[in-house]
């Protein structure tokens, strides 16, 4: 079944050589150190927790962030005293101010 999904990340391009085939891109990668799922059954599809493929690139996760794609709230206390936020709920009666209030009283405790 499909389901939304809600992905927050920071990637960066790995260079891998040119004219190499996917395959042969992912064993230079594995040769590389980098690891994947391989799936016996449909050796076109490589999944790997550090990488992701897009087009005929390899992108290497520095950051990646999954929400609840039902509601979800993240603060950050910035290095100038400011706050940075993300939220993202169903507003069926919750105000912003609701939603952010115990992610930020998080941040003021610490």
């Amino acid at each position: 079944m499909s389901e939304m999904e809600i992905v927050i990340g920071k990637i960066k391009k790995v260079d891998t050589p040119a004219g190499y085939t996917t395959k042969e891109k992912v064993d230079w990668l594995i040769s590389q150190g980098y690891s994947f799922d391989m799936d016996e059954y449909e050796m076109d599809f490589y999944t790997s927790e550090q990488l992701i493929n897009i087009g005929e690139y390899w992108y290497e996760w520095i950051e990646k962030n999954e929400l609840d794609p039902y509601g979800d709230c993240r603060v950050t206390r910035n290095s100038d005293g400011s706050i940075s936020f993300f939220a993202h709920w169903y507003n069926g009666g919750g105000s912003l101010e609701e939603v952010l209030e115990s992610d930020i009283e998080k941040l003021e405790v610490v």
